[in-house]
């Protein structure tokens, strides 16, 4: 990798911090797009990962892997769904995209076990583990490690000064805003690159199908699915991340 991949312009480098079922590979494909349209070079690191059966978190924890991707200029990486200590993390322009945890638990449960296809062998097992379980024994199964993710980019990437925070309820809500605060932030304004992702934008799901990878998109769903006990624990363990990120506390 260090030795094929070259910049072909000068610009600072991105980096797209999310996390699973916050439209990870939607927002990538979006920053994919205006970057090429300006020459980026684009890593999608976990990708490869997932390909190679290899844990992306251990990945991420040897510093000796991350210097391989210390490339300040001119790259687009990402989607990066877990908290990586790069040492490099200033040189770069972040977009921090994130969503209440409480509906992304939610979506999770049916992403494991329906709509994500099966891309390796240890998902594979994950999702035999977890077909006996209900939505709520999953999700507080699940609340410890996605608390302990946006734990770390409250604490390591939200305070950065190159970060700007672009939330996906805005993104789903709002997205011309959503276009233009990105746009705006990156530098990445290549207009016919923006007309198509506009045209092209359709965030209305007519039917809810647990099938489907666009399940349901609407802010709050986790009330719908989840027992009020569950809530509850969800909302007293989250407590601190929810008011951080602006979230309601029931």
């Amino acid at each position: 990798m260090k030795g094929t991949l070259k910049a072909n312009n000068a610009k600072p480098s991105l980096l797209l911090f999310t996390t699973h079922k916050c439209a990870s590979t939607y927002t990538s494909k979006i920053i994919k797009e205006l970057s090429e349209a300006e020459a980026y070079k684009v890593v999608d690191i976990e990708a490869y990962l997932a390909l190679t059966e290899r844990a992306v978190p251990d990945f991420y924890h040897h510093k000796d892997h991350l210097k391989l991707l210390d490339k300040p200029k001119g790259f687009f990486i990402g989607p990066l769904r877990y908290f990586a200590d790069f040492e490099f993390l200033k040189k770069y322009k972040i977009v921090l995209v994130l969503r209440d945890p409480r509906d992304v638990l939610t979506s999770y449960y049916y992403s494991k076990l329906y709509s994500h296809i099966v891309i390796n062998k240890k998902f594979k097992a994950e999702r035999e583990y977890y077909k006996n379980h209900t939505i709520d024994e999953f999700v507080i199964e699940m609340l410890p490690e996605i608390k302990q993710r946006y734990q770390q980019f409250i604490r390591y990437i939200l305070p950065l000064k190159n970060c700007i925070n672009l939330p996906y309820e805005l993104l789903v809500t709002d997205f011309q805003c959503w276009l233009q605060s990105l746009s705006e932030f990156t530098a990445l304004n290549n207009e016919k690159a923006l007309s198509k992702l506009k045209s092209e934008a359709n965030f209305k799901v007519k039917k809810e199908d647990k099938f489907s990878q666009i399940r349901n998109i609407t802010p709050g769903d986790y009330k719908n699915k989840l027992q009020k006990k569950t809530i509850r624990i969800l909302n007293e363990s989250l407590k601190e991340v929810l008011e951080t990120l602006n979230y309601h506390v029931d």
